[in-house]
């Protein structure tokens, strides 16, 4: 019913794997996640692309996106927030007031007023997304705008989408927000003041790489750039006046640069 295999020997030398190991899927799902194809990384080469456009034959790994739930939690590992508590109850989710979708135990009348404390244990909103309540009619929204897996009987697959609600999530949700205030604090505490240390740690923990050369002079330039904005935002307080508890022009720059990290294609997508 479908197109014709671009790899019909490899489909026939697979099949007989397939028999000869005792029809074990397992060991064919092993044969295949550790072959070199199954392996390669998605760089796309010029040779590769003008003789194969579509890899049909299978010159690179396609680029994919992390799914819902890898993005949640990379978010709060690189965060240095991720509660690593195995098992126990779920972590229940609720509606918040702009309804969407968050990580609360609801407490409210028919009226949808509030009656007391909605919040989880202290660590539990930081639980792997394994371990979050899953209600069909209330799915968590980080999870549900990355194409989380649905909970409906006949889901064989997930779909891979790129939606306006992702970047707006990235942008402006309560989630990306907090994650980006903690990695700085992460940041601050292990680099220590210096600019450029503070950039180098978290290009490792968010790429596992150090940063170019460029990338270094451009993550320098944006911190500058961002700091004068918001020392500009920040004016001083009037005589007589004592200033207003909140972060300084420095620390808001680099939960900026930190949550542009967090949201770049280079943290969703595998490479």
């Amino acid at each position: 019913m479908g197109e014709r295999p671009t790899h019909p020997e490899l489909l026939d030398w697979l099949a007989a794997e397939f028999v000869s190991n005792g029809w074990s899927v397992k060991k064919l799902h092993r044969l295949i996640l550790l072959s070199a194809a199954y392996r390669q990384a998605s760089t796309r080469e010029s040779t590769k692309d003008a003789a194969d456009p579509d890899n049909r034959l299978l010159g690179r790994f396609p680029l994919r996106r992390l799914d819902a739930e890898a993005i949640r939690d990379g978010m709060l590992a690189t965060s240095g927030k991720l509660n690593p508590k195995a098992f126990g109850p779920p972590v229940p989710v609720m509606e918040d007031d702009a309804g969407l979708i968050i990580i609360g135990k609801a407490n409210r009348d028919g009226a949808q007023y509030k009656l007391g404390d909605e919040s989880v244990p202290a660590g539990d909103e930081s639980r792997r997304s394994v371990y979050i309540q899953v209600r069909r009619s209330k799915p968590l929204g980080v999870l549900g705008a990355f194409d989380g897996a649905t909970s409906d009987p006949n889901c064989e697959a997930r779909t891979s989408s790129t939606a306006t609600p992702q970047a707006l999530l990235l942008m402006n949700g309560d989630f990306a927000a907090a994650q980006a205030a903690a990695f700085a604090e992460r940041i601050r505490k292990d680099a220590g003041p210096a600019a450029r240390d503070q950039v180098t740690r978290a290009w490792k923990l968010a790429y596992g790489a150090a940063p170019g050369e460029k990338d270094l002079g451009g993550a320098l330039d944006f911190l500058k750039t961002a700091t004068e904005a918001f020392r500009k935002l920040s004016p001083p307080p009037m005589a007589g006046q004592k200033a207003p508890e909140s972060p300084s022009p420095e620390v808001r720059a680099l939960a900026a640069f930190c949550q542009a990290l967090l949201g770049s294609n280079r943290f969703l997508y595998v490479d």
